[in-house]
């Protein structure tokens, strides 16, 4: 009888600690891919905005200079972005880097023609010719009002967003370990506190059948388990009734008996 108290406990404390790492686990994952995903979109909206405050320093420039050549520089030490501006044949014409080894490569041509149309575009790791490093980039039209000379871009190393979304998840990883070691204690309380007292229920109904009726269970709780508990009690309170019953017109009958005997003796005798 006892292991199925034991038996009830294990189950119990499992069932809970599946339950709860389940919960945490899946709480986690989702809270890991919203993370990632509201990092990226903030860097693309950051990135966007910095393009377009680009765009109003050159928007009336039709061929770069040097001037723009120093603007761009400035923006890219300011912004900690690369900068890149093409013209409408996707030809960059001039980049905020010293020694310029992207001028004269092109641009996705889809790129190209969603700039020239007016449209803003935000690219994760796009394939630029001869850029090799991953990169977050956002391209902008390059122009003023309807004279779209060709387009801006801005790159951005994802390395530092990696690192954020990489320290992120180690936080929800240890939060969620945190999460399963406060879930297996609680759980271990529950599981402890429901198997207890079904533990002295067992033992109770267990010296009830060999016919010891004196004990009684104390439990304070008012749910299912204190019903049971009472319960039990009212059926041994019945039982030792019972017995005493059982017992009181046994010594009757033995009583009786024995003074029929005697009567019965006396006049032989």
């Amino acid at each position: 009888m006892l292991g199925i108290g034991k038996s009830i406990f294990r189950r119990l404390l499992f069932g809970h600690m599946f339950t709860m790492l389940l919960g945490l686990c899946v709480v986690g994952f989702l809270l890991s891919l919203l993370t990632k995903g509201y990092i990226v979109d903030s860097q693309k909206e950051e990135l966007l905005r910095k393009a377009k405050r680009v765009n109003l320093t050159v928007q009336t420039v039709v061929v770069p200079d040097d001037r723009v050549k120093e603007q761009l520089l400035f923006f890219d030490q300011t912004f900690d972005a690369r900068i890149w501006l093409f013209d409408r044949n996707g030809k960059i014409a001039a980049t905020s880097s010293k020694d310029e080894v992207y001028v004269g490569k092109s641009v996705d041509p889809a790129v190209v023609r969603k700039v020239l149309s007016g449209e803003e575009a935000l690219l994760n790791e796009p394939r630029f010719e001869g850029l090799k490093e991953p990169m977050l980039s956002v391209v902008v039209p390059w122009g003023k009002d309807n004279e779209v000379y060709g387009g801006i871009v801005l790159h951005a190393s994802v390395a530092g967003m990696n690192e954020t979304i990489t320290l992120m998840r180690e936080t929800i990883l240890w939060v969620t370990l945190v999460g399963v070691l406060l879930s297996a204690v609680t759980a271990s309380y529950l599981s402890w506190s429901i198997s207890r007292p079904l533990r002295r229920i067992d033992k109770l109904a267990l010296r009830i059948g060999h016919g010891d009726y004196g004990e009684r269970i104390e439990i304070a709780s008012n749910d299912e388990i204190g019903e049971l508990a009472a319960t039990i009690n009212q059926m041994a309170d019945k039982l030792q009734r019972t017995d005493e019953d059982k017992r009181k017109q046994e010594q009757i009958r033995q009583d009786f008996l024995a003074n029929v005997s005697h009567e019965l003796r006396t006049p032989l005798t």
